[in-house]
């Protein structure tokens, strides 16, 4: 243990920055879900309550939320792995 902790005496700093990468990284990915949830019931089961422009626009504002989301899970995840 005393060897454990004399090598992250040396390294602390970037073992809590790997931590908070792998804490967005895990954070953004469960967003994943959640915007495909309200894609499914805002939109999906109550297409007939909106207009076609009003539809589209909704749904892509959405899916362009869940490329953000999954972009920076991604990114997090790749400069944690560095």
């Amino acid at each position: 243990m005393a060897i454990l902790r004399r090598y992250l005496r040396d390294h602390i700093p970037m073992a809590a920055f790997a931590l908070v990468l792998a804490t967005i990284n895990q954070v953004f990915s469960l967003l994943d879900p959640l915007i495909f949830r309200h894609v499914i019931d805002e939109y999906a089961t109550k297409y007939q309550q909106y207009t076609i422009e009003q539809f589209f626009r909704g749904v892509a504002l959405l899916l362009g939320a869940t490329v953000g989301v999954a972009f920076v899970s991604r990114v997090a995840k790749i400069f944690r792995t560095m």
